[in-house]
């Protein structure tokens, strides 16, 4: 027998229905700008360890709903990495720490999609990235009305 004919020969709709769907993740970009991509999961993961080999991720709260689960987490890592540099963050050396919060779809057991947000500039002001002197002087893109 054919590895996947005893999977065919599954009697349950949503068995066979997971069974067939063997669809990448799509994550879906914070930016307005940014269109949801699909596949890239190893690649970020990978590209994460290479920035942060110590790179430790504590789940500080879980809500699931349905075929939704949302998670808050706080990363703490030493940013080690060359992967950052080649978006213009060079290796610094320095330990840091941020938060960051997803939404998850899953289906059939799995994860689906993902919206996920990082507080990102608090992480590259720790690291020194960014100060606050380039914050205050930076040109607002948009004016909050009133």
């Amino acid at each position: 027998m054919h590895p996947y004919e005893g999977e065919l020969l599954v009697q349950d709709k949503e068995e066979r229905r997971c069974l067939a769907s063997k669809r990448p993740i799509i994550y879906h970009d914070p930016s307005p700008r940014e269109e949801a991509q699909t596949g890239g999961t190893e690649e970020w993961a990978s590209d994460r360890e290479q920035d942060y080999p110590d790179l430790q991720v504590t789940v500080e709260q879980l809500i699931a709903e349905g075929d939704m689960v949302a998670s808050y987490q706080r990363s703490m890592g030493t940013q080690q990495g060359d992967v950052e540099d080649e978006q213009g963050v060079p290796a610094t050396g320095l330990a840091t720490e941020w938060v960051s919060m997803g939404i998850f779809r899953i289906e059939c057991g799995k994860i689906a999609e993902i919206w996920s947000v990082a507080d990102d500039l608090g992480r590259l002001q720790r690291l020194g990235v960014i100060t606050d002197e380039e914050l205050q002087s930076a040109t607002p893109l948009a004016t909050p009305s009133a």
